[in-house]
């Protein structure tokens, strides 16, 4: 869309254009992202053995 409107394209996602289904992905993608996050955290924290 932005390349049509001769814009500089990015990455921004407007959710309100996305569909039920693509919205449920995109939140199950982020939940599964933050637990790897969370985990690594604490796998990799200063002072834990291995």
């Amino acid at each position: 869309e932005s390349l049509a409107a001769g814009e500089e394209p990015d990455n921004s996602i407007d959710p309100e254009k996305l569909s039920e289904f693509e919205r449920k992905s995109l939140r199950d993608a982020f939940l599964i992202l933050g637990n790897a996050q969370k985990f690594l955290k604490y796998r990799y924290q200063p002072g834990r053995a291995n």
